[in-house]
């Protein structure tokens, strides 16, 4: 009688814990963090030298965000496109494995001098 108390009693404090990391990690994902430029040049890689360039650009990340990355996906490389303001941690990580290459259209029109269309590109 005593061992079955104490195995309900385990067995309801591990699923509690679990409960409570699961709630913490959902509001952990919906605070928002601030990207304080419309794109980002990400290094190609693993996740953890991601997040340490996102680190040095400004962003304020943590471990759990390295994970909450791996369990979305692997991130992209180069100049991406995000989006700058306010966006929640779990939009931003998406974004990452997401976001599309930042480029410029350039059209060179036929007669223009050499001069204006090195202007224009640089």
């Amino acid at each position: 009688m005593k061992n079955s108390q104490l195995v309900y009693k385990v067995a309801f404090a591990i699923l509690d814990f679990i409960f409570i990391v699961i709630i913490s990690l959902i509001f952990y994902s919906t605070i928002p963090l601030i990207v304080p430029t419309k794109t980002l040049k990400l290094p190609r890689g693993s996740v953890t030298n991601t997040i340490k360039s996102l680190q040095k650009h400004g962003l304020k990340l943590s471990i759990i965000d390295t994970y909450l990355l791996v369990a979305i996906g692997q991130p992209k490389s180069g100049e991406l496109n995000i989006g700058k303001g306010k966006i929640n941690r779990i939009d931003f990580l998406h974004k990452l494995t997401t976001a599309t290459e930042a480029f410029d259209i350039i059209t060179l029109i036929p007669g223009e001098t050499r001069e204006i269309f090195l202007k224009d590109i640089a």
